[in-house]
């Protein structure tokens, strides 16, 4: 079974709900994030004949599968967890993002497999399998959160930013890393100073318009720091008219303060 409760962004209409069904009813779909190069990916999908009935990043990520199976994950840009159940070779095929923005958490044991976005919603479908691991919270108490796969629950594990898993009658049949930091990568590169400026504002502008891409309003929380307010200055140049929040204390309360300016006061 597959569920799913969405938070609409694009395509807000019946065309983006989910779980999504295939035409021919085969392969089902669940995706919780934002597949940042989805229109670059559906205009390939339509030059080989693929047609669309919406216009969100689901539905392409649901015809790449179609058309690339696993191998789809090599061309997505984005943050995102997803699972894709084959009902012809029944494996559930689930991935999560390179940098791990979005969660994804699992139970296996000999009597089923779970997963979720929250290990409170599994925590439903295991009721007598709630052993505290205390190794994962000595390392969170430590670290401030848990490396590797380890959760507050014995039970439970996480899957790791850019693992991927095919399930198959309840069981991990395989488990891969689809995706490396090029920081563990032996790359040799010189670059001048005014290059590596140059080359982080490019890439910087370049990530939040594609972020910028939603069917609802679009706005943005500041802190006052540099990393905020760079972000909206760049989206600014996409839409001027962009609005901002942040938060000041009056009298001991929490009070939401509008501004639009790229910084907050």
């Amino acid at each position: 079974g597959l569920g799913h409760t969405r938070l609409s962004i694009l395509d807000t209409t019946y065309h983006g709900h989910q779980p999504m069904t295939s035409e021919d009813e085969k392969v089902t779909l669940v995706l919780n994030g934002e597949i940042y190069n989805f229109r670059e990916i559906r205009t390939e999908l339509e030059a080989k004949g693929i047609r669309f009935h919406g216009l969100s990043d689901t539905e392409v990520l649901l015809n790449l599968y179609l058309v690339e199976g696993e191998e789809s994950l090599l061309k997505l840009n984005g943050i995102f967890a997803f699972a894709i159940w084959n009902a012809e070779t029944e494996n559930l095929f689930i991935a999560r993002d390179g940098l791990g923005v979005k969660p994804l958490y699992y139970h296996s044991s000999n009597k089923n497999f779970a997963f979720a976005s929250e290990i409170k919603a599994l925590i439903q479908l295991i009721p007598e399998e709630r052993k505290l691991d205390n190794e994962a919270i000595y390392r969170y108490l430590t670290f401030l959160w848990c490396p590797d796969s380890g959760t507050p629950l014995d039970s439970v594990k996480k899957l790791l930013p850019g693992e991927a898993m095919v399930v198959r009658s309840g069981k991990i049949v395989k488990k891969w890393l689809w995706y490396q930091l090029p920081i563990f990568k032996n790359v040799s590169c010189e670059l001048t100073e005014s290059l590596a400026i140059e080359g982080s504002r490019n890439y910087l502008r370049q990530a939040v318009k594609r972020q910028m891409v939603s069917d609802v309003p679009v706005g943005a929380f500041l802190s006052g720091g540099l990393d905020s307010s760079a972000v909206v200055a760049f989206a600014r140049e996409e839409n001027p008219d962009l609005h901002c929040f942040t938060i000041d204390l009056v009298g001991g309360q929490e009070s939401g303060i509008t501004d639009d300016l790229p910084y907050a006061r």
